[in-house]
């Protein structure tokens, strides 16, 4: 990326993805603080948990981000290293965010899980897949038979579906 506008584009739009996931998951305020201890401790009794700091680091042919969380309570530090190219984007907020959540609440896959769906267009159906917050959708089937109620394999590996056409029903 050669100019610092297309630099402050993508910084927004990795702060966007970052901060419609957290706001997903639930629980969390996020604000934009000044980087004083004077402000964290303000910002300790208004009943903030953590600090997470980011810094992005921009290339032409991938970004890095260093995320630092720290524990207003304890004063604990908790680095975490990410990179990406630059279509990899999504996978990099969804992987921040997953950072922040793991160090204020605990262990959850939830910002790198994948959902599969139904998606209906006129009288045609297909299976797709997309990422936990709805983006990044890819179609998984194909043919104009209906299809219904995707379900994942145990193992994760697998999607099975229902397809109904002129000549019955069947699971794929």
């Amino acid at each position: 990326v050669a100019n610092s506008s297309a630099q402050n584009r993508l910084a927004r739009e990795i702060r966007a993805i970052v901060d419609r996931d957290l706001e997903i998951s639930g629980g969390f305020s996020l604000v934009s603080h000044p980087s004083s201890s004077a402000s964290e401790a303000l910002m300790k009794q208004k009943g903030a948990e953590g600090i997470t700091t980011l810094t992005l680091t921009i290339k032409p042919d991938v970004v890095s981000a260093h995320v630092e969380h720290k524990n207003l309570g304890s004063g604990q530090k908790d680095p975490h290293d990410f990179s990406a190219n630059h279509k990899g984007l999504r996978r990099l907020a969804h992987q921040i965010a997953q950072s922040i959540y793991e160090s204020y609440i605990g262990k959850e896959n939830l910002f790198m899980l994948q959902m599969a769906a139904v998606k209906r267009e006129g009288t045609s159906s297909q299976i797709v897949l997309m990422d936990f917050d709805g983006h990044s959708e890819s179609a998984i089937s194909e043919g104009t038979w209906s299809k219904a109620s995707p379900y994942f394999s145990p193992d994760g590996k697998t999607i099975l579906y229902g397809v109904i056409s002129p000549k019955g029903q069947g699971i794929v």
